[in-house]
């Protein structure tokens, strides 16, 4: 049985059909959603350090290897979704000694052209957070870390050559031109986007610095704790009231503003520790609009929330391992 859209409602709520734009819908989305917004980036910026020394960018910008090519193409798995020549990995792999060296010579001319007061835990989900990159912030970052500028624009031509296409009920519409965001699958998204989320920690440190968020810790003599980032998953630890959360809207508004990236609240929430009054929680959750934690909440794959009785909690991981192995 094959899926297929008949009709979808567009930005006003109108639900369009096939024969009354749902094609068009479909296009504005993915163009909206891969179109770069007004940006501002010198607070996030300022507080980058630059690490980058010439001897890393020596080693970036040496000549690349005919044999790095090679082992590069046949690392790929063989089935992986083929290019615009339509042919996939397996094809190059296969017929290496043929074309081996048309391969090598176009990514040639490619790359000549890159105690008192209770404290909480706030669990940020980012809203389409690879998507939302700004390429321009990103380069910015890549420049300012002391990337030498060639680096740079290699890295820029990666991001800004990238067409998308929609394909649903037989049809083929665009195409889609964005202006920002990383592609899913690229080997290099992943450490694009570290670079890009660093800058949250950067920011939050330099908020410590000035006094404006304090870290918890869960101990006498233990280090202060202030935030733990995964991928597209953040967590911020500060004191629960009302001026460390105008803080921290501050914080979020600024990233936002910098890296195109928004907190989708929808999948966050907040954990209070317990001498955080009903009143203060409430007051919180209204303003940052989102919510309180529950035992149900998970956090990579574990329960956020964990009480006395562990065994209970984790009893579900020792049933899940036991069906795996029994199967």
């Amino acid at each position: 049985m094959n899926n297929n859209i008949s009709s979808l409602k567009d930005s006003k709520g109108i639900l369009r059909h096939w024969d009354t734009g749902l094609d068009t819908v479909m296009v504005d989305y993915y163009q909206n959603l891969f179109t770069v917004e007004a940006t501002s980036w010198n607070e996030v910026l300022d507080c980058v350090v630059p690490t980058v020394r010439n001897k890393h960018n020596e080693e970036l910008l040496r000549p690349i290897l005919d044999q790095e090519v090679k082992e590069a193409v046949f690392q790929m798995h063989p089935d992986k979704s083929s290019g615009p020549d339509r042919m996939n990995p397996k094809f190059y792999q296969k017929y290496w000694s043929i074309v081996g060296n048309d391969v090598i010579n176009t990514h040639y001319l490619k790359r000549k052209q890159v105690d008192k007061d209770g404290f909480m835990a706030l669990k940020f989900d980012l809203s389409k957070a690879y998507d939302r990159v700004d390429w321009h912030f990103l380069c910015a970052r890549l420049t300012r870390m002391g990337f030498a500028d060639k680096w740079v624009r290699l890295i820029f031509g990666c991001l800004a050559s990238v067409k998308y296409q929609i394909v649903s009920s037989g049809r083929t519409m665009g195409p889609i031109v964005p202006s920002r965001g990383l592609r899913e699958g690229d080997p290099i998204s992943p450490y694009l986007f570290l670079v890009c989320t660093e800058a949250f920690s950067v920011l939050i440190r330099k908020y410590e610095e000035r006094k404006w968020l304090h870290g918890c810790k869960v101990a006498n003599g233990a280090p202060s704790i202030s935030h733990m980032l995964f991928a597209d998953d953040s967590f911020l630890y500060c004191k629960a009231t009302r001026e460390e959360v105008n803080r921290v809207q501050q914080l979020l508004d600024s990233f936002a503003t910098a890296t195109g990236q928004h907190v989708n609240f929808g999948k966050s929430f907040v954990f209070f520790s317990t001498n955080t009054s009903s009143t203060m929680r409430l007051s919180i959750c209204n303003r940052l609009g989102i919510t309180e934690a529950s035992e149900h909440n998970k956090y990579l794959g574990l329960p956020s929330i964990v009480g006395r009785n562990k065994n209970v909690i984790f009893g579900y991981l020792k049933d899940k391992v036991q069906k795996r192995i029994q199967s």
